[in-house]
């Protein structure tokens, strides 16, 4: 994803997603196929996001995309809005 290979991305995580439907990577796709302006596709994974997503989904961001670089973070965010992830900005925890 962020080498910008989007297509790979999305062989990687379907690849991935046949052996366990987890929402990391489920998130991973629906922010690879933003970026691909593929919203149609994005739609279907955003809903089982929804019934995946973790209670504390804020504490599951800080522990599973700990970005040392923001503009990698605020990349894959780019990525979740394209889709259709409505993001608020939050501050990160320390």
């Amino acid at each position: 994803y962020h080498l910008g290979k989007h297509e790979e991305a999305v062989a990687y995580s379907e690849r991935a997603l046949q052996k366990r439907r987890i929402y990391v990577v489920l998130r991973t796709l629906a922010a690879t196929l933003g970026q691909l302006g593929r919203i149609e596709e994005a739609r279907p994974v955003l809903a089982e996001m929804e019934r995946l997503k973790p209670i504390e989904i804020r504490r599951h961001w800080d522990v599973t995309c700990p970005y040392a670089d923001p503009a990698h973070e605020a990349y894959f965010l780019d990525g979740l809005r394209k889709a259709g992830l409505a993001i608020e900005p939050q501050p990160r925890h320390s």
